[in-house]
């Protein structure tokens, strides 16, 4: 399904509006709810696809174009269920490893980025300029990236061949 598609028996499009007043000649920034929610949805079923025993286990690793590729169930419960992604990749020393805290909720079916990297928490709207120089749209510019490494995932990841078992949830 497409971002910019609405979900599946959505009857109405719904928009908000964000709380920073516009500067002289722009307009405010629009929250498509629709289209965040379409991309949830998404996500959650390709985190599904990779992630098949998602309930039974904690752990998965895969192999992506040689860099190793870790999903971590930090947090499994029966309606929200917390995973943390970390791709060991060549870094600069500076640079903080890579890594992504997602949040899955199951009873609706959604999968959103809660954290990235160092960043703390993922708001839904930043006030722009900034102090960290966030977009105005940086939750959903993390999402729509999730949903494009996620696919990635799905079309060039490999099983690892010495793959840890899994261990039993809870």
């Amino acid at each position: 399904m497409a971002a910019t598609e609405p979900c599946p028996g959505a009857c109405a499009v719904a928009v908000l509006t964000a709380t920073p007043a516009p500067v002289a000649g722009r307009r405010r920034y629009r929250v498509d709810l629709v289209a965040q929610q379409a991309q949830a949805a998404s996500n959650y079923q390709r985190l599904l696809r990779l992630l098949p025993e998602l309930h039974q286990r904690t752990y998965r690793e895969l192999l992506l174009r040689e860099r190793l590729v870790r999903f971590v169930i930090t947090h499994p419960s029966r309606y929200t269920s917390f995973v943390t992604i970390h791709h060991d990749q060549p870094r600069p020393p500076w640079l903080a490893p890579w890594c992504m805290e997602l949040s899955l909720y199951h009873d609706a079916g959604l999968a959103e980025v809660v954290r990235c990297m160092d960043q703390r928490a993922v708001a839904a709207v930043h006030d722009y300029p900034n102090r960290r120089m966030h977009q105005v749209d940086e939750k959903w510019q993390l999402n729509f990236f999730l949903g494009e490494w996620l696919r990635f995932c799905l079309q060039q990841g490999r099983a690892t061949a010495c793959e840890l078992p899994f261990l039993p949830a809870g």
